[in-house]
């Protein structure tokens, strides 16, 4: 009985390749690492500073901010300060500058007031509101000792 042919070339040597064949593998291959390096190079790095904590992030060419922080997992309300804005693009090396608002309690001439702040500390807010800060309102937002107010 006669061997088959797939058992002869079991044994044998492989056989050439064709040069037509060898032009098609190769322009594959090309197109592979071609569509490779444009996704690589599709994605922009952008730096996240929130409320101080700084982190890079990768992200599609053309993303807006808003997409950058939902992707970062990052949430923000309408009170807090977003720069640039949710709706502006990003480029390759931005900084995206998120200072999460939150409420403080002030007293001016014996009357508490509850206010909502971006500032770091009470002393920052007293500044940016054209207030005096003294040496009790110097501390940060939300953290109160025995429940005393930061005073001015």
């Amino acid at each position: 009985m006669p061997p088959s042919r797939r058992s002869l070339h079991a044994h044998t040597s492989r056989p050439p390749r064709s040069p037509r064949r060898l032009t098609v593998q190769s322009l594959v291959l090309v197109c592979l690492v071609g569509a490779t390096g444009t996704v690589a190079m599709a994605h922009d790095t952008v730096t996240i500073d929130q409320d101080g904590a700084v982190r890079t992030v990768a992200t599609p060419d053309g993303a807006t901010v808003a997409e950058v922080l939902e992707s970062a997992g990052v949430t923000t309300s309408e009170h807090d300060l977003v720069q640039p804005g949710p709706d502006a693009v990003v480029d390759d090396g931005d900084t995206v500058v998120v200072r999460t608002s939150r409420e403080i309690e002030v007293e001016t001439d014996g009357r508490v007031e509850t206010v909502r702040t971006t500032a770091g500390t009470v002393g920052e807010y007293l500044a940016s509101s054209g207030l005096a800060p003294t040496a009790r309102s110097a501390r940060r937002p939300g953290r109160r000792r025995s429940g005393a107010s930061p005073c001015v």
